[in-house]
């Protein structure tokens, strides 16, 4: 029933109330099994404890406390320190109905049962959250009730903000049923109550409580004690799971995380500046040094830069006093947001208690008590979090040693190993190899030159395996070189370097003993120790190279190779020294495989691909220039004034997008779909480390020791690297640390920040990340008006941690990668990796760029901001394509997310299992055997336990959307364990396994799933993914396009396409005011605004202030500013309706928390859900082309088709028919006779307006919108009258006599033709 007590049309309505005669009142009551005498597990903390030394509640307050604080609700006279006892909060005398005392008596849970309490469960519960026992059984209904009132107590922020929301609209009866339920938690008893059940007392000891001989908690214990003694340390017992229900529930609050994190984000800023200023001289001088280098280019001097500034300002950090000097600065910062939060709450608490009458008047000494008490509890908890997680304050604190840069040992090592190469001997490197290497080398060796047969069949052919550096192809002689050294990975041939550094043979830098003839220094090369390094190999090593430099390049090279006599290869001696001049005067760097393959003609990116990731360009070698290059190359080619346009229009759509995705909700979704991804990951991981282990185990029972240590180990390292990703969560500081010190040192890595929230390149990634100081040298005519909008944006983004999140969880996720791919590849985490003896000659080797590489694309990946515009071949460029559309200026505000629903398209294809299907395909393929056989890429195994992960989730949401679709709850929206019903809707990925679930919940019933579930899906995650944000420019662009193109008259046409394009205007401009959507919306509720209608008194107005009205309304509503506003439509706003709910509408101020509630349903709406349709569509059946009647004919079908909606619903035709009958129930039944109904209301009304509204309404019938606007044009020359008026500007006795000039217009037209025809006629 709707539940309005003043609804004309439902006087049958009659809320649940309770008296001794009239128990018959609570419907279905025993419909539920018999309860158990299993308790609900909750305890109790806090209900207007009397405190003493001058420390009291307001003696007018009926209500619990203050939650988590609710023992500190009070008006403080005295100082409270944070280890007060007891006997300082509480008196004796009070202790007893104490809520600090869990063992206080009162209602037991079973008593919550009892008519006389559960009717007043159930009317509060039906009317805040719509759970009444025709939908939900019984305990589900109590035990959500307890949870909501324990919010209530815990000052939990969703809870007070959209409590609040929820009474500002309420109805007097939805204010008793808050006010009667409060009073009834009131009298609810402690968890461990003597009687609660008869083994309590037990398990209230075994917890770890201490008991007098009544069975209630022992005063002269606990009197002396703190009150942390309350909370046991036992977890055995009912009562202790509500303390760790209460416990999550405060550490899940968004409240109470942002001051964690922003106490870490306070510390490191101020550490971060502290130790930039004391290391300043030395970062001046080493900037200056750097720069006064000729020898290196401008690119590697910033590299050095950000290297050396990175290591100095690292160190300077970990210093104690830096340390404690940060944290004094964050403890005040973050327990300052503490006290704000938590007084913000309080007010909303106490208006909202004033609003069910449970209290008088607002207390602003309790707000002023409750923000004291939370800015020293709140900042000391965020200090203790600190001290305790994160490695440097710990560090501080205890006196330990200073954390060393990451990467210190390894430079130490490097530089310890590349003083011992100056004197050491070429020999040398092959006396440690054990016999079985050195045979595996000589295998390797006659392996590869078989293969490198193979691959000179090829290069007989003529076909072009090499390339130089300027891309054309290489000839046969050069390529056959660059092969014999530096291998052809496309056919997996290996060169002689290459083979040498798989074995661990490694050049470490230069010789300074060597010596010519004359005993003249010789400039020692890498080119010099390769060659003498292979003229000293073992006999069997040798035979084997000797042998393949005769196959090979001795046979096939270049002349010089062989003998002008009798043209076989040279000797093997002369050949080296041949090869070493070639490379000398090459110029090659010492070292840098990358640099010598691209000199030798070799694309660098297949060196990259030589040892590790796949790249697509080996299938498609034809370069296809971006969308973006054509743009800014046409940029380029204009005239200076137009390219001042074409540059400005560009800098509006980038920044649009990102003032759009600038937004506290952005924030939270972004934070809700990475823990889905990670978690999901996390769990596939340990499911791969458990069949590890489980296959570890029966192949040592089987005697496979070997294979068996092997698996133990892979299952180690899985375990050992989720433990990382724990600690980094919990010290996201130091981990955030980390991946700056590896984006300095490896500037390649920077790509994981490349691309920022809603995908907008980062073009000064030192001033993003905070790196070294790198000076800027743009300069564009429209940078100065446009800083005012960036500095805006960007202090937004810092404000609603938009930047914070994204900095975070990249981070998180490539350190995780880092640690995870080490362990994989060497069986160490990233940190004992870095510290080892050899780690400096693995980070020289493309293996490792290939590892940092992967590192950052699984990142990315697992935050949705992986760019696909490097893939080739057809689906490649339509990724691409995709991507970057939106870099057309203006227009790229339409489709701004085409990265982000590729990522979309990514994830279904991995959480499918096709992702990996498609490797294990792959993998059996010629063209994986010759590129790809030492990939670094995720495995089978990885993606399979992905997607078995994923499948998992999918099958639970199949279970539980059976019970939701029954309920009635939308497709995308779930209970949460207070009875919220929350929306998913745009909580990708979490709403996708919604969405399959509630298929496979139709599937389950044996239907099929209703078509219109099936285009809700498609849209939500192809279209709505790709332009969410930038609707209103799409439909804009789509009306311009109809209304050019349908319509003849030029005059309108102009008019019609200024308001659209003036709407196109109005959602970019709208778009820059989203980040100050969460003030808007406060004042709204604070106001109590209604929600508008947009289309009605200036729609592109409305538009344009859409985030920021009530805000602006707020600040300039004085006598002076009003008319103009009111003029421009920013005031006199028309208030909006939904043919689906009858009670107004509310706004969603929560979703700044991350949280969107849907509110009660509507017996419509339930039928809605279980057919599957969306409610726009029940709107659909009124919808006019005229907004005004638009909005009346809505509010009027609201009430009708709930009229109808309850008609049917418990009918058994409804309850027992399948999909089909209902739609045509819902069709025929519902819908029809409430358009009939609303019509003959219209029609019937006395209301003058409705009476003008009736008659707009029948034009709309006879005609389309656009042969209206030339007829009104037509009518207004008639008429005599000048300027543009619309339909709904005319009064009804005007639009009559416009219905008979409509009416008439045809002939009238007719005749004019005829009239025009008559003398042509007459003349022939």
């Amino acid at each position: 029933m709707p539940l309005v007590e003043d609804n004309p049309l439902d006087p049958k309505y009659n809320p649940i109330t309770f008296d001794e005669d009239a128990a018959s009142n609570l419907e279905n009551l025993k419909t539920t099994s018999e309860i158990t005498t299993e308790l609900e597990e909750e305890v109790v903390w806090d209900k207007a404890p009397i405190i003493k030394n001058k420390i009291s509640l307001v003696s007018d307050s009926k209500t619990r406390g203050s939650g988590m604080l609710g023992f500190i609700t009070p008006v403080i006279d005295k100082g409270l320190s944070i280890g007060a006892s007891l006997s300082d909060i509480i008196s004796e005398s009070s202790w007893k109905n104490s809520d600090l005392n869990p063992t206080k008596e009162g209602l037991t849970d079973k008593e919550l049962y009892k008519p006389e309490n559960f009717s007043v469960i159930q009317n509060m519960m039906k009317r805040r959250f719509g759970m009444d026992l025709k939908e939900n059984k019984q305990e589900d209904i109590v035990k959500s009730w307890r949870q909501f009132m324990k919010n209530r107590d815990m000052y939990q922020s969703v809870n007070a903000l959209t409590m609040h929301n929820w009474l500002s609209k309420a109805t007097p009866l939805d204010k008793k049923a808050t006010k009667d339920s409060i009073d009834l938690w009131g009298r609810v008893g402690g968890a461990f109550q003597k009687d609660e059940r008869t083994d309590q007392i037990q398990q209230a000891k075994d917890t770890g409580f201490v008991l007098n001989d009544k069975g209630q908690l022992d005063w002269k214990y606990y009197k002396d004690k703190p009150v942390s003694a309350l909370y046991p340390k036992k977890n055995k017992t009912v009562g202790m799971q509500s303390v760790t229900d209460t416990a999550q529930a405060i550490v899940t609050d968004p409240v109470n995380i942002i001051p964690i994190i922003t106490f870490g984000r306070i510390k490191s800023y101020f550490v971060k500046s502290a130790a930039k200023n004391l290391r300043k001289k030395d970062i001046a001088l080493t900037i200056s040094k750097v720069k006064k280098n000729k020898k290196l280019s401008q690119a590697k001097k910033e590299n050095e830069i950000t290297k050396a500034v990175n290591k100095l300002t690292f160190t300077a950090m970990q210093r104690a006093d830096v340390q404690f000097s940060g944290m004094k600065k964050a403890l005040l910062g973050s327990a300052g947001l503490n006290g704000m939060f938590n007084a913000g709450i309080d007010y909303l608490n106490q208006t909202s208690d004033i609003m069910a009458d449970v209290k008088k008047d607002y207390s602003v000494g309790q707000t002023i008590a409750t923000a004291t008490l939370a800015t020293i509890l709140g900042g000391g908890v965020n200090f203790a979090y600190h001290a305790l997680f994160n490695k440097a304050a710990r560090n501080a604190l205890g006196g330990a040693s200073p954390t060393p840069w990451l990467f210190e040992e390894m430079v130490k090592n490097r530089a310890i190993i590349k003083e011992g190469a100056k004197t050491a001997v070429a020999k040398d490197v092959w006396k440690d190899l054990r016999p079985e290497k050195i045979s595996a080398i000589g295998a390797s060796l006659r392996n590869n030159t078989i293969k490198f047969n193979t691959w000179l069949d090829k290069v007989e052919e003529g076909a072009p395996l090499s390339f130089k550096a300027s891309g054309d192809p290489a000839g046969k002689y050069d390529s056959v070189y660059n092969a014999y050294l530096f291998g052809a990975v496309e056919d997996g041939v290996e060169g002689v370097e290459g083979l040498l550094r798989r074995y661990g043979i490694i050049y470490e830098g230069k010789r300074t003993y060597l010596k010519d003839a004359n005993g003249k220094d010789i400039k020692d090369n890498f080119s010099n120790w390769l060659i003498d390094v292979t003229v000293a190999a073992p006999k069997e090593i040798k035979k084997e190279i000797r042998r393949n430099y005769r196959s090979t390049l001795g046979k096939h090279g270049p002349e010089k190779f062989r003998s002008g006599t009798t043209n076989r290869p040279i000797n093997f001696d002369t050949a080296m020294n041949i090869i070493a001049a070639d490379l000398s005067e090459a110029g090659f760097k010492l070292g840098q495989m990358g640099n010598m393959a691209k000199k030798l003609g070799k694309d660098a990116k297949l060196t990259l691909d030589k040892t590790g990731k796949i790249h697509d360009d080996i299938l498609d070698p034809i370069d296809t220039k971006s969308l973006s290059s054509r743009l800014n190359s046409f940029g380029d080619k204009v005239s200076i004034p137009a390219k001042g346009i074409w540059d400005s229009s560009a800098w509006v759509t980038k920044s649009f997008i990102r003032a759009i995705v600038t937004n506290p909700g952005t924030t939270w979704l972004n934070y809700q779909g990475w823990k889905v991804m990670t978690g999901l990951e996390s769990t596939g991981r340990m499911a791969q480390m458990m069949l590890h282990g489980g296959n570890a185990t029966i192949q040592a029972l089987v005697g496979r020791r070997k294979y068996s240590a092997n698996q133990f180990q892979l299952a180690q390292n899985i375990f050992d690297n989720q433990v990382y990703k724990t600690r980094s969560l919990l010290d996201l500081e130091t981990t955030v640390d980390q991946a700056q010190s590896f984006m300095a040192f490896y500037p390649k890595a920077q790509k994981l920040m490349k691309w920022a929230n809603g995908g907008v390149e980062v073009k000064d990634m030192n001033k993003y990340l905070d790196l070294a100081p790198i000076e800027s040298t743009s300069k564009v005519w429209y940078k100065k008006p446009a800083a005012a909008v960036d500095w805006y944006v960007d202090k937004m983004q810092t404000l609603w941690g938009t930047k914070a999140m994204d900095i975070y969880s990249k981070s998180v996720e490539f350190m995780t990668s880092m640690d995870y791919l080490t362990r994989k590849q060497y069986n160490m985490g990233i940190d004992d990796f870095l510290n080892s003896k050899d780690a400096w000659r693995i980070t020289e080797t493309d293996q490792w760029t290939a590892l940092v590489a992967e590192a950052v694309s699984n990142a990315q990946r697992n935050t949705f901001s992986k760019s696909f515009a490097d893939m080739k071949g057809g689906l490649g460029n339509f990724a691409k394509f995709i991507e970057e559309l939106r870099n057309i200026p203006l227009a790229g505000t339409k489709v701004p997310f085409g990265q982000f629903y590729n990522n979309t398209v990514a994830f279904q294809m991995e959480a499918s299992g096709l992702s990996a299907l498609h490797q294990a395909f792959y993998r059996k393929s010629k063209f994986y055997e010759r590129t790809n056989k030492q990939a670094l890429g995720r495995s089978i195994g990885e993606k399979a336990g992905f997607a078995a992960a994923s499948w998992t989730a999918f099958f639970y949401m199949t279970a539980s959307r059976k019970d939701a679709l029954e309920e009635g709850l939308p497709w995308y929206a779930e209970r949460d364990d207070a009875g919220r019903i929350r929306s998913y809707k745009y909580d990708y990925p979490k709403n996708l396994p919604m969405w399959l679930g509630t298929v496979g919940a139709h599937l389950a019933k044996g239907e099929l799933p209703p078509q219109d579930l099936i285009n809700e899906g498609i849209k939500t995650f192809t279209l709505e993914a790709f332009t969410r944000g930038a609707n209103v420019s799409l439909d804009v662009l789509k009306d311009v396009f109809l209304d050019t193109t349908s319509n003849n008259n030029s005059r309108a046409i102009e008019v019609e396409a200024a308001i659209h394009l003036g709407g196109f205007a109005a959602n970019i401009g709208g778009g820059f005011q989203r980040p100050l959507e969460p003030f808007g919306d406060a004042i709204r509720m604070l106001k109590g605004d209604i929600v508008v209608d947009k289309r009605i008194n200036g729609e592109n107005i409305n538009q344009l202030v859409r985030y920021t009205d009530s805000m602006f309304d707020y600040l300039v509503s004085n006598d002076n500013m009003y008319v103009p506003l009111q003029k421009l439509g920013t005031t006199g706003k028309t208030e909006k309706f939904d043919a689906t709910v009858v009670p107004p509408l509310r706004g969603q101020p929560e979703k700044a928390l991350g949280l969107r509630e849907e509110p009660v349903l509507s017996t419509a709406q339930r039928m809605l859900n279980q057919i599957s349709k969306p409610y726009w569509i029940a709107g659909q059946t009124v919808k006019n082309m005229f907004p005004e009647v638009n909005n009346v004919m809505t509010k009027m079908m609201s009430f009708h088709l709930e009229w109808h909606a309850e008609e049917w619903y418990e009918q058994d035709a409804w309850q027992k028919g399948t999909n089909e009958q209902r739609q045509l129930i819902w069709k025929d039944k519902v819908v029809k006779p409430a358009k009939k109904a609303v019509e003959l209301q219209l029609a019937a009304s006395l209301d003058p307006e409705n009476k003008r509204l009736q008659t707009l309404y029948e034009i709309s019938k006879r005609k389309s919108e656009s042969r209206l606007s030339t007829i009104l044009d037509d009518y207004e020359n008639y008429s005599g009258r000048r300027g543009k008026r619309k339909l709904t500007d005319l009064s009804t006795v005007e639009l009559q006599t416009f219905i008979a000039y409509m009416d008439d217009y045809d002939a009238m037209k007719i005749r004019e033709i005829e009239a025009m025809a008559l003398p042509l006629m007459e003349a022939n």
